[in-house]
């Protein structure tokens, strides 16, 4: 808030696009991590070397086989898996206030391909916390807007028939 009502230059959408930017990027790494099932060598990012065969890498087995959980550059995957999540929600506030970016086509395209490659990286973290949670708010969030719409048709055809009833009443 600070930042908000001192800082000329600081502006919020701006701040909500890049924070969905980074978790993209965040999702990506994660993929190719959780993919390749070692750390990248993104040495300068990655918070460490991540192995499934070395100690304390968070892991789990499907099958007998191993899989490291996607960390990205953060130091745990329930870390990244936070981070992700928040930059869902960065791009679910952008849509829903209505940013002209997604009234294109394109935008809706790059919306709905930013979206599958964040909650992918979202899952790959295997974190049960913010996987839940991220269902409960994606769920409560998208009830509400259903309700608001469907109460504003309400009020349209409501508004509509009032008219309709005012209008034969004089004739």
């Amino acid at each position: 808030l600070y930042i908000k009502n001192n800082l000329d230059f600081f502006n919020l959408r701006k701040a909500l696009w890049l924070f969905a930017a980074s978790g993209f990027f965040q999702s990506l790494i994660a993929i190719g991590q959780f993919f390749s099932h070692i750390s990248l060598g993104l040495k300068h990012f990655e918070a460490g070397t991540y192995n499934a065969n070395i100690p304390g890498v968070a892991t789990f087995f499907v099958n007998g086989v191993k899989f490291i959980r996607a960390y990205g550059t953060a130091p745990h995957p329930n870390v990244l898996g936070v981070f992700i999540f928040l930059s869902i929600f960065c791009l679910y506030f952008l849509y829903l206030s209505r940013s002209k970016f997604f009234e294109s086509n394109l935008g809706e395209a790059i919306l709905d391909i930013s979206l599958a490659i964040l909650i992918l990286g979202a899952f790959l973290t295997f974190s049960r916390a913010v996987i839940i949670v991220f269902a409960l708010t994606s769920f409560c969030l998208f009830a509400v807007a259903w309700l608001r719409k469907f109460f504003e048709r309400k009020r349209i055809c409501g508004l509509f028939i009032l008219r309709k009833k005012a209008f034969t009443s004089h004739h």
